[in-house]
């Protein structure tokens, strides 16, 4: 065995190569799901706008963190990035969420 193919067999077993390819056409389609969930609520939830503004941000912030994880590639770097990524989405879902109820929406 030369050096080249204890290097490539080492190689094969990392942790980078055991992963699996993402499955981005899943995802893809969960998020055009989830888009046509976002664009159907206001039309069915014409008497809730709290309930209705809610459930498009709850919507809002699972969109998010899909596209992050995958298309991102978070899902297979440390969890200390995806912490330091989440941060500012955190920030702003509890500013959204104080300034729906200073508005007195929810």
């Amino acid at each position: 065995m030369s050096h080249n193919d204890a290097h490539v067999s080492a190689h094969a077993t990392s942790p980078a190569a055991a992963h699996a390819h993402p499955p981005y056409m899943k995802v893809f389609f969960f998020l055009v799901f989830l888009t046509i969930v976002e664009v159907a609520i206001p039309f069915t939830m014409t008497g809730s706008k709290g309930l209705a503004t809610t459930l498009l941000l709850v919507i809002s912030v699972v969109k998010i963190l899909t596209i992050a994880r995958y298309f991102m590639h978070l899902k297979f770097d440390a969890k200390i990035l995806g912490l330091i990524a989440c941060a500012p989405l955190v920030c702003a879902s509890i500013m959204s969420f104080v300034l729906l109820w200073d508005n007195a929406i929810i």
